[in-house]
């Protein structure tokens, strides 16, 4: 469970502060040009802002959870047609998975998504209409966060499922 207070992460400049906080001590995160061009950290815009509580499964890599390596291959617009609408869940945007990485890793001792990347599709889309997605790098101890266009499919492309709640 993960409690997100009200305006965490709504403006570009606390983007950017969070990113740096919760990435401390990695090697700085890879963007792709795609992420980069879409206003990198400082141009998200989460759907939500509110105080919330999300609620997620507890699990490194999507491959280790039927319902979310069900994810896999599955695109955004699969997925919103789909399984969200189906079992009442949503994704995460880029600010929840910041702090669920850095706090699985101070719990476990491992990073998420080691062998899988992971739709991040709760942002409000840019003029290009893309969505970003993450994956950890172990060999260079980095995130890496690219963004694509939600029809994209890919084998090792799912999704982390996430129930949330606002107050």
């Amino acid at each position: 469970m993960i409690i997100i207070p009200e305006n965490l992460a709504n403006t570009g400049k606390k983007y950017e502060n969070l990113h740096e906080k919760m990435s401390e001590g990695y090697e700085e995160s890879w963007q792709n040009n795609d992420f980069r061009e879409d206003g990198s950290f400082a141009g998200i815009k989460n759907k939500e802002n509110g105080l919330r509580i999300i609620i997620v499964k507890e699990i490194q890599n999507l491959e280790e959870d039927e319902l979310h390596n069900a994810t896999k291959g599955k695109s955004i617009n699969d997925l919103e047609s789909g399984v969200f609408e189906e079992k009442k869940v949503r994704g995460l945007d880029p600010a929840t998975y910041l702090i669920y990485q850095r706090e699985y890793y101070k719990e476990i001792g491992n990073h998420l998504d080691e062998k899988d990347w992971t739709w991040l599709p709760e942002v409000g889309r840019p003029a290009s209409g893309r969505v970003p997605f993450v994956d950890w790098l172990p060999s260079n101890t980095q995130l890496n966060f690219i963004s694509d266009i939600p029809s994209d499919r890919s084998d090792y492309l799912g999704c982390r499922l996430a129930g949330s709640l606002s107050i």
